[in-house]
């Protein structure tokens, strides 16, 4: 009886997803998006699942102080247990003119889009929030 308990542990062990539900996945989100200078960064604040889709909102700011004035990448990812969807991303403060190219919406605000995530299941929250 004992070898077979230790046999089940072990299957166990080498086949965690037997035992997951569909909530558990691991996945990785992450943005990524073209700016005017190496001074601004953006954070991932908030992620809601809304119709099957992933609702990322994520902020924009500029760094105080001098910066390299080259138009440069930056992003920003975090870890989440939800099941694999599509990704929306809803990015506030972007302040230049140019269009960007990445498929992300950008908003003036999280009020924006509050009608459509308003008593959806909030999947990440920042933990400075």
């Amino acid at each position: 009886m004992k070898k077979l308990i230790l046999t089940l542990l072990c299957l166990i062990s080498f086949f965690p997803a037997c035992g997951s539900t569909e909530g558990d996945d691991k996945n990785i989100i992450s943005i990524e998006l073209t700016v005017p200078d190496a001074a601004w960064e953006i954070e991932i604040n908030e992620i809601y699942e809304v119709e099957n889709e992933l609702w990322v909102i994520a902020e924009l700011n500029r760094k105080t102080g001098f910066a390299a004035q080259v138009i440069s990448k930056i992003k920003d990812s975090v870890e989440i247990h939800h099941k694999k969807l599509t990704v929306k991303y809803y990015v506030i403060g972007k302040i230049w003119q140019w269009e960007n190219k990445e498929e992300i919406h950008f908003i003036k605000s999280k009020s924006d889009i509050e009608d459509y995530i308003k008593n959806r299941e909030q999947i990440y929250k920042a933990k400075n929030l």
